[in-house]
């Protein structure tokens, strides 16, 4: 169908293939951007445990060092992109083979008595910690949950994630990254677990946002308040400062 004016005319069928053609470059842009995104975030990441790796596999020369590390890295991108597009998010049987990924068969942690004096433990890979865990985040000292309470809030957590449909996608899944940490369901790699799931979901969503750099941006007050939420249970709390604080960004 073509429409006439007094100066030009439309050609309808031409407009539509034409706003088709636009939707389908914005949308590989959009997705093409997301990529960037997180894969640089995830590099960031990774690039933390290059000398680490190297240790655990005792690699020596500098040009060994890189090729375990490509490697590897290449393996971890590869299982959260073929994966993202089927996968319940933190399952127990996802998470657990991540967790795999990122550290040879035996981890040494670094862990924290109740005496508070700093020790090391051997754990395996992929399992959940059997130790309780402590930590200081701004000043205040704390405890995690008790080991004996992980798997079920690890349950718990996915059904979550599964069921809740009310609660934009991006105020989800930093809510699940807090609770998350807040279980510490390893000895070690809680935070890179977290931070590599929570951007794959991003992604997943076709949302080009790093996590890391929502949080930087929030003040210390906001980050406090949120954390202090999460502590004491008062998830509604955690949600609305977690929507108000990120669309405020945005």
């Amino acid at each position: 169908m073509i429409f006439v004016t007094d100066d030009f005319f439309i050609d309808s069928i031409l407009l539509g293939e034409l706003d088709e053609m636009c939707s389908s470059i914005l949308e590989k842009y959009v997705i093409a951007n997301c990529w960037n995104i997180t894969n640089n975030s995830i590099h960031n990441r990774l690039m933390k445990y290059r000398d680490r790796i190297s240790e655990d596999y005792k690699v020596r020369k500098e040009k060994h060092k890189d090729e375990i590390f490509n490697t590897w890295e290449t393996e971890i991108i590869q299982y959260l992109s073929v994966s993202e597009k089927n996968t319940p998010w933190f399952t127990q049987e996802y998470i657990q083979w991540l967790h795999k990924l990122l550290f040879p068969k035996w981890v040494r942690a670094k862990c924290l008595s109740g005496a508070w004096q700093w020790y090391y433990e051997i754990h395996q890979a992929g399992t959940w910690r059997k130790n309780q865990m402590w930590t200081t985040v701004w000043g205040i000292d704390y405890s995690y949950i008790n080991s004996s309470e992980v798997e079920s809030a690890m349950k718990l957590l996915a059904e979550w994630q599964e069921a809740t449909d009310k609660i934009s996608i991006l105020t989800r899944t930093i809510f699940s990254y807090f609770i998350f940490c807040e279980i510490h369901p390893f000895s070690d790699g809680n935070g890179t677990v977290a931070l590599l799931i929570v951007n794959t979901i991003l992604r997943s969503h076709n949302i080009a946002i790093d996590w890391i750099d929502i949080y930087s941006r929030w003040t210390p007050e906001v980050q406090l308040q949120i954390f202090k939420s999460v502590r004491s249970s008062d998830y509604k709390a955690t949600i609305q400062l977690i929507e108000k604080h990120s669309t405020e960004l945005f």
